[in-house]
């Protein structure tokens, strides 16, 4: 199960609040998953599973959840 939700519009800094309120609620920073090629980076915490891609062109951040 997942779920997504994309930011527009962001200032460039807000990518930096989500990663240290996540981090806030333990999760850890996964340096070295296969699916971190895209620029995008994740963390786990139990079975949950957090993206976080940045597109500073278009101003978006895509925030994914995922539950395996």
């Amino acid at each position: 199960m997942a779920n997504s939700i994309l930011f527009s519009n962001v200032n460039t800094n807000s990518k930096v609040e989500l990663i240290n309120y996540i981090e806030k609620l333990g999760y850890i920073k996964d340096i070295n998953a296969y699916w971190n090629t895209d620029e995008s980076e994740s963390w786990s915490k139990g079975n949950l599973f957090i993206q976080i891609k940045q597109n500073d062109t278009d101003r978006t951040i895509l925030f994914l959840v995922e539950k395996y």
